[in-house]
């Protein structure tokens, strides 16, 4: 793409509106053809980061080699030479993620000591207080590593620890994910900006302190995602218990449950966010039969029950109308979504047996109930693994159907209501039987 002389009086908008539309690769050309298409085109390039390969086992030096190569020439990029003329590109910077997973099967001891070569050999602390003193630096900041081979804070060096706690606390940084972090500070969060966090498997280093200052000065949370790994308060000598985070104004919380105490840590920011919560998804891994008083949250919208505890489909449905139970309506509550992932399932018998339980009459009868008048869209998505011992040929379009017959028999309430629509949706994955010839 060139300009010649019938394009030299275009005005900067229409030039901007052009590379607005442009691709990734068009971009990179577009930045060498025009000093008119210049400042935009960076503007695109720079403004996601994004380090992400996969470890395998048969390429594991690769991987090592491909961080250690993109971390010291992004350095040198946003650390330029001072004679350079180009302009600084830190500050075009608004999303930074690292992404790092690896297998079970690699030998965590060596790739310990390259991990640690690799993230730890100065480039990346360096990139990360670089991308901290900038005045409009990253909104957005994930590190994303392996469970087998975690980011353990306590055996970092001092520099890159303190480049870390110091770009998460930056006044423009709003977005943070971590993942499968160890040995977090837990003041980390202490004069964070931060509107929008997600915590997995993400654990702190103690939850005791000595400080009476914290528990002050801690974010206002937007949206909160959390596997409950990272304590939500710590206890601090002669004060006691104290709030690490405050839920007044969360609006959209994805919380684990899969016991007891993570039953009630959820419980208890679901009632602290009562007055602004609108979007709530719940991640169930074990069968409590409690209540959460959903007729209290007085803005909720949107209802998500994701439920992965593989247990018998009859248990699953009483635990979710008992966890709907509430003395108060949802009138605000305009969407309901319920996602259920099964055991194997043979499609000839077992799911008859399974459709004709009274259980599915129960949820009938609970969101059919007037506290939920409100509701104008329940979606059912149920995942399956279904037996095949492959001879023939499965035919998933009439499995879904068969499905979704049996269904809407065990729901008559909500498949013939004209006050919401129903929507049911299946995803089959074919677990193949290997037959003995012998």
């Amino acid at each position: 793409m060139t300009l010649g002389r019938s394009s030299k009086g275009l005005p900067q908008e229409i030039l901007d509106l052009i590379m607005d539309e442009a691709g990734d690769a068009a971009l990179c050309s577009c930045i060498l053809v025009s000093r008119a298409f210049f400042h935009r085109a960076r503007l695109y390039i720079f403004r996601t980061i994004t380090l992400c390969k996969t470890l395998s086992d048969d390429d594991e030096e690769e991987v090592f080699a491909y961080f250690a190569k993109r971390l010291s020439g992004l350095r040198s990029i946003l650390q330029p030479r001072s004679n350079s003329l180009l302009p600084p590109v830190a500050p075009l910077v608004k999303k930074f993620t690292i992404d790092f997973r690896s297998p079970i099967s690699i030998d965590l001891r060596s790739t310990a000591t390259r991990f640690q070569e690799t993230f730890d050999n100065g480039d990346l602390a360096a990139i990360l207080r670089t991308l901290h003193c900038t005045e409009f630096g990253p909104y957005f900041l994930s590190i994303w590593m392996s469970p087998f081979c975690t980011l353990d804070m306590a055996s970092i060096s001092q520099e890159f620890r303190a480049s870390f706690c110091s770009l998460v606390r930056s006044q423009h940084l709003t977005h943070l994910q971590l993942f499968n972090i160890s040995n977090v500070p837990l003041d980390i969060f202490a004069g964070a900006h931060l509107k929008s966090l997600r915590l997995s498997q993400t654990r702190v280093a103690t939850v005791y302190s000595t400080d009476p200052t914290l528990g002050h000065g801690y974010p206002l949370l937007d949206h909160l995602d959390t596997d409950h790994n990272f304590p939500l308060n710590c206890f601090i000598e002669d004060t006691g218990l104290q709030d690490l985070f405050s839920f007044s104004r969360l609006k959209r919380l994805r919380t684990n449950i899969g016991n007891a105490g993570e039953f009630e840590k959820s419980r208890k920011i679901i009632l602290s966010a009562a007055s602004s919560l609108e979007q709530l998804e719940l991640r169930v891994y074990s069968l409590l039969f409690r209540p959460l008083d959903i007729g209290f949250l007085s803005r909720l919208q949107t209802l998500r029950f994701l439920d992965c505890s593989y247990n018998a489909v009859q248990r699953v449905l009483q635990n979710f109308c008992l966890m709907l139970h509430s003395p108060m309506p949802a009138q605000t509550l305009n969407r309901l979504e319920i996602r259920i992932f099964f055991g194997r399932i043979d499609p000839a018998s077992d799911f008859i047996r399974f459709g004709l339980g009274p259980e599915w009459h129960l949820l009938d009868a609970t969101l059919s109930d007037p506290r939920f008048a409100s509701v104008c869209l329940i979606k059912i998505s149920l995942d399956f693994e279904v037996l095949w011992n492959g001879l023939g040929s499965f035919d998933e379009d009439s499995f879904a159907s068969s499905t979704r017959r049996c269904l809407r028999a065990v729901l008559p309430t909500l498949s013939t209501s004209t006050s919401l629509a129903l929507d049911l949706e299946f995803t089959t994955v074919l677990v193949e039987l290997f037959l003995d010839n012998s």
